[in-house]
């Protein structure tokens, strides 16, 4: 399915299929229709970078940049499920006022989760066959070669 097969089962409101279709024209994405929600990563691997709701957008920020944030977006508001992870929550009001904005922080989300974990949640890992293809190992034991430089010898 397409992404826009994916906002368009959700029903998500235009706002949000709007956001999404101008990210896809800058970016390369992957998404996946959830219960609530269509999950936006970077593709061809990264975490989610953006949870397009019916009726809000969820997207990633660095915790030590949500501030800024929040400034950027007024009326934005910030959901931190933890102390890695914050997420700018973006209604439709405020999001028609900020819609550059906002744009600007969904693009910065994929870029970021691009180059971080391949992971979104715990019971969820995002790595290609590629990916996993490309490991070094050490010709003498065969075992991967960790970021360390470590093996089995």
């Amino acid at each position: 399915m397409t992404f826009e097969n994916h906002l368009h089962d959700l029903g998500a409101a235009p706002f949000v299929a709007d956001l999404v279709r101008d990210l896809a024209t800058t970016r390369t994405l992957r998404t996946e229709r959830q219960q609530d929600y269509v999950s936006v990563s970077p593709s061809p691997i990264g975490a989610i970078a953006v949870f397009a709701h019916r009726h809000r957008l969820e997207i990633a920020v660095r915790p030590e940049l949500a501030n800024v944030a929040l400034v950027d977006v007024p009326g934005a508001e910030l959901r931190k499920p933890t102390t890695a992870t914050t997420y700018l929550v973006v209604r439709e009001p405020v999001c028609e006022r900020s819609r550059e904005a906002v744009l600007r922080h969904a693009a910065a989300a994929l870029d970021w989760r691009a180059g971080g974990p391949a992971r979104s949640t715990h019971s969820q890992r995002r790595v290609t066959a590629a990916a996993e293809a490309t490991r070094p190992v050490c010709p003498a034991c065969n075992y991967e070669i960790t970021p360390s430089g470590a093996c089995g010898c």
